[in-house]
């Protein structure tokens, strides 16, 4: 990678990071229809003879984390905007390169991938996922990226 590209990668990968992952676990965890959507997959995925329990008090830390870090408190209109904005400003990056640096993949692609998959998967239903399942360039990016390392694998999105 060229110096440039080092700067890029390390804006893009702590916007994804420090500030996108923590709008998306605001509309996970924080916001009700998310947490409706989400409540009972935690509850499944945690052992023991209580999970609704367990996850209520998951969901109490992340509440109090998200605070902490400052997106929550931001009204939703906001978090959304602030959410969109991370998104459409890694897909400036993108541009209409096959990857985020150009013509192959590098790690940004595997921290890109793993972020921005979750952006659209199936279990999600808001006006953020809809920004992005609606992105042609980051339907065609996720697509690429799962053709050339999982191609025998079916995921949710």
């Amino acid at each position: 990678m060229t110096e440039a590209d080092r700067a890029t990668a390390t804006l893009v990968q702590r916007t994804l990071e420090e500030h996108a992952y923590w709008v998306v676990c605001w509309f996970r965890w924080v916001d009700p229809a998310g947490w409706a959507t989400y409540q009972p997959i935690i509850a499944h995925s945690m052992p023991g003879p209580v999970p609704s329990l367990l996850a209520y008090v998951a969901r109490r830390g992340m509440l109090k984390q998200t605070w902490q870090q400052g997106v929550a408190r931001h009204p939703p209109e906001e978090i959304f905007a602030r959410g969109v904005a991370d998104i459409d400003a890694v897909l400036h990056v993108l541009g209409d390169k096959p990857f985020l640096l150009g013509d192959e993949p590098c790690s940004l692609d595997a921290i890109g991938y793993a972020f921005l998959v979750q952006c659209v998967q199936r279990e999600w239903d808001n006006a953020f996922v809809q920004h992005c399942r609606n992105s042609e360039a980051l339907m065609a990016y996720l697509a690429r990226m799962r053709a050339r390392y999982w191609s025998d694998w079916s995921p949710a999105a």
